[in-house]
This record gives structure tokens, C-alpha cells and sequence, in this order.
């Protein structure tokens, strides 16, 4: 059963410019989405004041309520191998970056220079933390990639209500847009981006953390003529992580999150007078092996596009590496 506060508060989220069909249908799908404190629905004090905070702050209440480092849950990388983030700048501002650097303090891509797995999970970079608004998101054409807050209008972007999971993309993947699908995508393609990921777990991460995830599932989302992949998978660490394996897992233990997901990136445009979104393959969540065929597909476009062999265009790739 839904706990009336929870349902008050992400009525308040949605309540929005949505129809109020769309809002109640929003409301069972994403509240029972929520995993927290090993399965059960928010209950930790800590849970609540994020949520609490994203419903009721203005737009960009992450970066301004809370000190960087202290937003979220952080997975560093400073002593390991990978890359390791550092925010330059004020928050919400046309300025803020999250840079990247090797170990060596060279500023490098977390696009190209992160490797796609990490032995046989797969690395992700948080774009967007669990619980908030800020649009941020890596800057595919400016030099080495760093994440940024996106612009609209000239004015930066905010979600019109937080996004309920983490959310982040692959690196070493790149969605061609001259690769064109078939009917069951709409005749389709790519959305020239990396892959994107939408984490599961329970556990809110600071954008710029490189965390090592599994794959579980996929949707197949065509915006704005484009197809745009949602790879659902689970964070290494998170209560759940050896239970869930695949995209019939998903629902057993963190129930409603595979519908959660799709209606959440079905409406998200809306207030904004866009239409819906819609999903290939007559709207099913893939299973993990096609999930993996689709990293393995856009992880071989990406090879293509920093080898020379695919128009980058305006994108920064860098060079390719010696072999």
C-alpha cells in the first residue's frame, strides 16, 4: 500500500500540466518504483529529506541545497585505474563542469578514454543522480567531453519533476544516426549520443561517479524521430544486485520500476508542448542478452566513429589510440 505522504508528495511532482489520467497512472507506476533500504518504499530519514527536498525546492535544488560532495552517495575512482571526476565551477551556471582526469591530472573524456567493461560488468558514468532535476549530461561536442548542465532556449534545463533512478550513459558506445532500424523501430536512427543507462538500485550517486553495472534489460525510445536506447541495469553493490539477472527479474524484486521507467520517458516533454515519446518493438523491455547485443552493436559504431570510418561531424572524439 501506498503511503499517503509518498502519494501526496509525487502527486505534487507530477501534478505538472499532465491530464489527470496521465498523473494517476504516473503515480502507480513510479511509487512502486522506488526501492529504498533493501526493497521496501522510502522509509530512511535521509531517503525522505531528498525526496522531500527535490518535490519541494526550485528547479535546481540539487546543486543548491546540498554541498557537491554531499548530494549523494559518491563512488570514487581516484584510487583505481579509471579516471576520476572533479567539479569545476558554480552549480547551476553556464560554467559548472565535471572534468575528468587520469592519474597522471591529465584532463581527459569519460566518453572515450573510460573502458566500456570493467571485467565482465560494464562501466557506467552518472549523468544525473537519482532524485533530481538538473539535466546534466556528457558534452559530446566540446573538448574532452566534460558533463554540463544542458541548455534550452538559453536558458539551463531542469527536469519539470525528479527523475527517479540514476541516469547515465556508456562510454565507448555511440548511437550512429546513419544506422537506420526497420519497422520495428520506426525506420529510425541513432540519436548521435552514447548509450544511455538508467540504474535501478536504491542508492542516489553523485553525477561524474564511474560505477560498475549490469545490464539487465532495454527499451527501445524513439525521440523526436531518433531511437534513443534505455538499458535498465543494476549497480554492483546495490541489496539486489545478485538477485536481478535479467528483465524478468526486475519486477519480482523492485516491482512496477519496468513500467516506471517506460512512462517516465514516455511524458517527461510534455510540459513543455512535445508530444510523447514511443518505444520500439511494440513497446517490450528486451531482455539482457539483447540489451548486451546493443552495447555490443553502438561499442562497435563508436570504434568506427574515433577510427575515422563514420562521420563525427561536429562530436569531439579525440584521437584513437595506437594499436
Amino acid at each position: 500500500m501506498l503511503r499517503p505522504s509518498l502519494s501526496r508528495s509525487l502527486s505534487r511532482t507530477m501534478n505538472l500540466r499532465f491530464a489527470t489520467p496521465i498523473a494517476s497512472l504516473l503515480m502507480r507506476t513510479l511509487a512502486s518504483a522506488l526501492p529504498v533500504n533493501g526493497g521496501r518504499h522510502l522509509s530512511s530519514s535521509s531517503d525522505r529529506f531528498v525526496l522531500d527536498a527535490a518535490l519541494e525546492a526550485p528547479a535546481g535544488f540539487i546543486f543548491e541545497k546540498l554541498p557537491f560532495s554531499r548530494q549523494t552517495r559518491p563512488f570514487s575512482t581516484r584510487m583505481s585505474a579509471l579516471p576520476g571526476p572533479q567539479p569545476e565551477g558554480e552549480p547551476d551556471t553556464t560554467d559548472f563542469r565535471i572534468q575528468f582526469y587520469d592519474a597522471e591530472g591529465k584532463k581527459v573524456s569519460p566518453w572515450h578514454n573510460v573502458p566500456l567493461k570493467s571485467g565482465n560488468l560494464y562501466n557506467m558514468i552518472v549523468e544525473i543522480p537519482r532524485f533530481s532535476r538538473a539535466k546534466m549530461e556528457i558534452s559530446t561536442k566540446e573538448e574532452n567531453n566534460p558533463i554540463k548542465q544542458d541548455m534550452k532556449k538559453g536558458k539551463l534545463r531542469y527536469y519539470h519533476g525528479p527523475i527517479f533512478w540514476n541516469y547515465g550513459a556508456l562510454p565507448q558506445t555511440w548511437e550512429d544516426p546513419q544506422v537506420v532500424g526497420g519497422e520495428e523501430l520506426f525506420g529510425s536512427g541513432g540519436d548521435n549520443d552514447p548509450v544511455d543507462v538508467v540504474e535501478i538500485g536504491e542508492t542516489p550517486v553523485d553525477a561524474g561517479s564511474i560505477m560498475k553495472v549490469k545490464p539487465v534489460g532495454c527499451l527501445a525510445m524513439i525521440d523526436d524521430g531518433e531511437v534513443d536506447w534505455k538499458v535498465l541495469a543494476i549497480r554492483e553493490g546495490d541489496p539486489k544486485f545478485d538477485l536481478i539477472n535479467d528483465i524478468s527479474d526486475v519486477d519480482t524484486h523492485y516491482p512496477g520500476t519496468v513500467a516506471g521507467v517506460r512512462e517516465w520517458f514516455r511524458w517527461y516533454k510534455t510540459p513543455d508542448g512535445k508530444p510523447v515519446n514511443k518505444f520500439g518493438y511494440d513497446e517490450e523491455a528486451k531482455d539482457k542478452s539483447f540489451a548486451e547485443k546493443v552495447i555490443e552493436e553502438t561499442h562497435g559504431h563508436w570504434q568506427a566513429l574515433r577510427g575515422g570510418q563514420a562521420e563525427a561531424g561536429k562530436l569531439w572524439v579525440g584521437q584513437m589510440p595506437a594499436a
